[in-house]
């Protein structure tokens, strides 16, 4: 019901500027009360029956979002809201021709607690999204200070052991599975990561809460130029919103798990060709 109310909220005049039709709430309580003032109602923010009362007197109806091809005019919607989102400018020289299929791509729905600046799925099928990082330090028993620690990973090396988050770089996506799965994403799937000009390659080697988007191994900030390990203890704090994490589906190699020296080797060559065949660029190292 929330993308039919927010696509009746448009269509009426109450701009929703930053997500538009994104199935979220946030700024969709703001047209709400602006809504409920105009029909004379109280302005809680809520779709209660009164207002759905006031609204479907005006045509809203709740069904409409039914269906999976949005409407010609949330399409257009959706391709202004990609044309106008600017990545940190230090990035730009990495992304190259990937900001063109940034503006060619498809928003998703989000209801992250923290929202990401932008989530889509590029033409080819890439996972695209611009958020701010957390740290995650599952599998790296020789580390302290973080008492949400886990000593495993949701992705195992061929002999069951856990993926290091003190040597691997990983990112994290959330639960539940269905939700990585609908882009094609699995877990082993390489993504490349860009921070304030600086570019690091990942695995998918964990999930998080369903309410997070945008979180990393230790190893991913170091490579990222931020260090959070101490003489053996982690300063548990996160990366600013600007991180870019850009995930290639079905990129997953069996193989690849053989061992920690084995997955870093993939990491680091299928990651930077999966990028530059994208459009990117690779610094020379």
């Amino acid at each position: 019901m929330f993308r039919a109310w927010q696509r009746f909220l448009i269509a009426r005049g109450f701009p929703l500027p930053q997500f538009g039709t994104d199935g979220s709430s946030g700024e969709m309580v703001q047209a709400t009360r602006a809504f409920q003032a105009r029909a004379g109602l109280p302005q809680s923010g809520v779709l209660d029956d009164p207002t759905q009362e006031a609204a479907r007197a005006l045509g809203f109806d709740p069904a409409s979002s039914a269906g999976s091809s949005p409407p010609e005019d949330e399409r257009g919607a959706q391709a202004g809201l990609l044309a106008v989102y600017q990545p940190d400018r230090r990035s730009l020289p990495l992304l190259g021709d990937v900001l063109t299929l940034i503006s060619q791509g498809r928003l998703v729905e989000q209801e992250f607690v923290r929202q990401p600046t932008i989530l889509a799925v590029l033409p080819g099928g890439e996972l695209y999204f611009d958020s701010e990082l957390q740290l995650d330090t599952d599998g790296a028993a020789e580390l302290s200070g973080d008492p949400t620690q886990e000593s495993g990973t949701s992705l195992r090396y061929r002999d069951r052991q856990p993926i290091n988050a003190n040597r691997v770089p990983y990112f994290v996506l959330p639960q539940p599975t269905s939700w990585p799965k609908q882009f094609g994403i699995g877990l082993g799937d390489l993504a490349a990561v860009i921070f304030r000009g600086r570019i690091a390659f990942a695995v998918f080697a964990d999930f998080g809460p369903t309410t997070k988007l945008g979180e990393g191994s230790v190893e991913l900030f170091r490579q990222l130029g931020e260090e959070r390990v101490r003489n053996g203890r982690v300063r548990d704090f996160g990366m600013d919103p600007g991180v870019i994490t850009i995930v290639f589906p079905k990129s997953a190699d069996l193989a690849d798990l053989a061992s920690e020296d084995t997955l870093l080797t993939a990491i680091n060559t299928r990651g930077p060709q999966l990028f530059q065949a994208l459009g990117g660029t690779v610094p020379i190292a």
